[in-house]
């Protein structure tokens, strides 16, 4: 569980929203420091919870999208991440587009 306290470290995530749906809306995410869960607690914070998120999403449009499709797997995805090796110091680059399953289910959305 998370609990906003003054007490509590740093965490800084920035959003836009991609896509506007009838119940839920595509947004990319780039977090700023790296907390657990960082990226689920903030989208639910501020209204935008993850699809099948069972510990922060939202149970109500869970069993609705389930109605839709049988997916059952968070909804969220990496599509590129960029770090620096700390063996070789070499920077590296990875990207990951979306499956075709990902994208014809956000299609019936």
């Amino acid at each position: 569980m998370v609990i906003i306290s003054d007490q509590g470290k740093f965490a800084k995530t920035f959003f836009l929203v991609k896509k506007y749906n009838t119940n839920t809306t595509s947004i990319e995410v780039t977090p700023v420091t790296g907390r657990t869960h960082q990226i689920r607690v903030h989208s639910s914070f501020l209204g935008f919870p993850i699809i099948f998120d069972e510990r922060y999403g939202n149970n109500k449009l869970d069993k609705l999208l389930l109605k839709k499709n049988k997916n059952i797997s968070l909804f969220l995805h990496a599509s590129s991440i960029q770090f620096t090796h700390p063996g070789n110091k070499k920077d590296f680059f990875i990207r990951a587009p979306l499956s075709k399953t990902w994208i014809d289910y956000e299609k019936n959305l």
